[in-house]
């Protein structure tokens, strides 16, 4: 059995001595082992791989260590375990589970081999998700004061032609929604219709010609586009109001994992600061902007 602590990915090797070289037993080690433990000639050789690795071996069967240092398992990220008996395996998985160190059993039969996992959780975090199955999180329905602030100052009458036309469309979806609350006693434009509707309470923004035929701004253009995806109620995910309900989540201890320690926090800031609704995300799509008017809205 091979097991290797978090500190030390090759430590340590734990096997029984054979005073007699066993070449089927010892497939991967050369004849020149003969006489020491595979134990001690694994763990040499797996360091040679690398230089910066530390690593041990132990001299003692499994069975006594189970019985004397079972504790001493917990301190390993993975056990790999060949060879074992029925019953020291069982012994082996027991305390492993408790301690939520996963098991890696591999066995031989010639050519064919069999290997099983035991692993109490397995964490995955999707740290890179598709950017096309993300909407941008601009709350544009519920505004932070910084953002309401922003689009507050940005005094559409009063800009130039160019200004106008490079205004970030995140503020023109602001300035629409604000004439829309007003004439709707405050509530949103909700369903295809109503939405329809508001696309023509976003034109009223853009600029005319002296013959009123209006003129060609492209950040309206992508105003217009995100009114369907942008006004939408912010909301937390079924999948994380799962996370926030489970046991792992509300019963922390001093071995729970960083992950649960981190969802636990982001629960009490959804319970409290947050007011329901999740952290903004940090990124905004692109969009037609001037730099400075873009940075701003970047630096939020």
């Amino acid at each position: 059995m091979s097991a290797s602590p978090a500190s030390n990915p090759k430590s340590p090797d734990i096997s029984e001595k054979n005073k007699k070289y066993d070449r089927q037993l010892s497939f991967f080690l050369p004849s020149d082992c003969a006489g020491e433990s595979r134990g001690r000639s694994a763990c040499r050789l797996l360091l040679e791989l690398n230089p910066d690795v530390r690593g041990q071996h132990v001299e003692q069967p499994l069975e006594r260590l189970l019985d004397t240092e079972p504790d001493r398992l917990q301190a390993f990220s993975v056990v790999v375990a060949t060879e074992l008996t029925d019953s020291c395996l069982s012994r082996l998985s027991e305390v492993l589970w408790s301690h939520n160190v996963p098991l890696l059993v591999a066995r031989s039969y010639g050519l064919v081999g069999s290997i099983r996992l035991q692993v109490r959780e397995h964490l995955v975090v999707e740290s890179h998700p598709d950017p096309d199955s993300v909407v941008a999180d601009l709350r544009l329905l519920q505004p932070f004061p910084a953002l309401a602030a922003f689009c507050d100052s940005q005094q559409l009458e009063a800009m130039d032609r160019a200004a106008h036309g490079h205004t970030p469309f995140l503020v023109l979806l602001y300035k629409a929604l604000q004439r829309w609350r007003d004439e709707h006693d405050g509530a949103p434009p909700s369903g295809y219709r109503e939405k329809k509707q508001f696309k023509e309470t976003l034109q009223q923004f853009r600029l005319r010609t002296a013959d009123g035929v209006p003129e060609l701004e492209e950040n309206f253009d992508e105003a217009e586009r995100a009114v369907n995806t942008l006004l939408t109620p912010p909301s937390v995910p079924e999948a994380v109001r799962t996370l926030f309900a489970s046991q792992q989540c509300n019963s922390l201890t001093a071995k729970s994992d960083d992950f649960w320690v981190l969802v636990k926090a982001l629960h009490e800031y959804v319970e409290n600061e947050g007011e329901g609704l999740l952290p903004v995300r940090g990124p905004i799509p692109d969009m037609f902007s001037d730099s400075d008017r873009y940075i701003q809205l970047q630096n939020m």
